[in-house]
């Protein structure tokens, strides 16, 4: 514990420099390989397999409406990030990043933090049909909007009959009985949670294999900042670098058995 609160000093005062923004012209061969293939991929992973629409909703939310059929799925989603601002496609559209380091990664194992409507749990299992996902939620309802009508946690994952596992429980407890390839952290984005939620990811990490651990919502604004200071706590602490695009809020750290 001691050691855990000089460092979170240390990022407070100072920031940590284990946080590097790249381009993709920096990422290993291998991995560049993937990046540069990603929309292609996505829009294969998505289609797949049969794509049961939701047409209820009649708000303005983009990514709700591109649930309507297939097609207007793979248009919206399989998109870069937007810029700053942009209505519901800002630079925290995370697709992109899900997509390559799936592609990677290949993993055996899947975990989300953070289920809400399952449209991320959705595309990780698409990306990933080989693997065992689990997606791990502490609320069994969650708000759909426009009405705030509640609907159960990873409903169009659920709509969609998905093999997942759908855990209803605390992301800090949840010990995987298999080694996670991939990690994604989009539950609770306070600080003590996102602490959390990184310690369980490092936790629970393949040591045999590719893994993964990605962050979602890797922003500069105020209400992120506990994410940031416990994404840059937690490099410190595991001495791995955290990285990220420009364009992009959705951060990453990855290794490798040649790493060790």
């Amino acid at each position: 514990q001691a050691v855990s609160k000089i460092i979170y000093a240390k990022t407070k005062s100072k920031g940590s420099r284990m946080i590097k923004q790249i381009t993709p012209e920096q990422l290993p061969v291998d991995v560049l390989k993937a990046y540069e293939g990603w929309q292609d991929n996505f829009k294969k992973s998505i289609d797949s397999d049969e794509f049961i629409p939701y047409t209820q909703y009649e708000g303005e939310d983009k990514n709700l409406l591109a649930l309507r059929s297939k097609e207007e799925f793979m248009s919206w989603y399989g998109q870069s990030p937007g810029k700053i601002g942009e209505p519901y496609r800002d630079n925290g559209f995370y697709v992109r990043e899900l997509t390559w380091l799936s592609m990677w990664a290949n993993p055996r194992t899947v975990v989300e933090f953070g289920t809400d409507k399952g449209i991320g749990t959705f595309i990780l299992k698409r990306l990933n049909p080989q693997s065992t996902l689990y997606t791990v939620d502490i609320s069994l309802k969650v708000q759909m909007p426009p009405n705030d009508q509640r609907v159960d946690a990873g409903f169009f994952a659920l709509l969609n009959k998905l093999n997942a596992v759908f855990v209803h429980a605390n992301s800090k407890n949840f010990e995987c009985i298999d080694p996670v390839d991939f990690c994604f952290i989009d539950g609770d984005h306070s600080k003590d949670k996102v602490w959390q939620d990184s310690l369980r990811a490092w936790a629970n990490r393949s040591k045999n294999g590719r893994w993964v651990i990605v962050w979602h919502d890797f922003r500069d604004e105020e209400a992120f900042a506990g994410l940031k200071i416990s994404v840059h706590r937690f490099s410190d602490l595991v001495r791995k670098k955290v990285y990220k695009f420009e364009d992009s809020a959705t951060a990453w750290m990855y290794g490798d058995p040649s790493e060790a």
